[in-house]
């Protein structure tokens, strides 16, 4: 079972005021019932910057794993990512 965190690091409104920055960690079938989902989030900076304030580049490891794009994500966890990610910005998900 692979594991995800899909770290929103954007400057939506809840990190400009609060200086409170979301994740969501997941597995590959967040939906399923026996499947893993969580909100959670950390002060100050994204969890997935190291003691400088950066991200790893793309393909490259941190200590939550190796950064991969969204593409590769799972098909449900796109779809979990999107609906999270619509909220924060308070976007209409179009249909979808």
């Amino acid at each position: 079972m692979d594991r995800y965190t899909a770290v929103f690091s954007g400057r939506h409104s809840m990190a400009r005021t609060n200086r409170v920055w979301p994740y969501l960690a997941m597995n590959s079938a967040p939906f399923h019932p026996q499947g893993f989902g969580q909100h959670g989030e950390t002060q100050n900076k994204p969890c997935d910057t190291d003691r400088w304030g950066f991200a790893a580049a793309m393909g490259r490891k941190n200590h939550l794993g190796r950064r991969i794009p969204f593409g590769d994500l799972p098909e449900d966890c796109r779809k979990l990512v999107m609906q999270d990610y619509l909220e924060l910005w308070d976007l209409k998900g179009g249909g979808k």
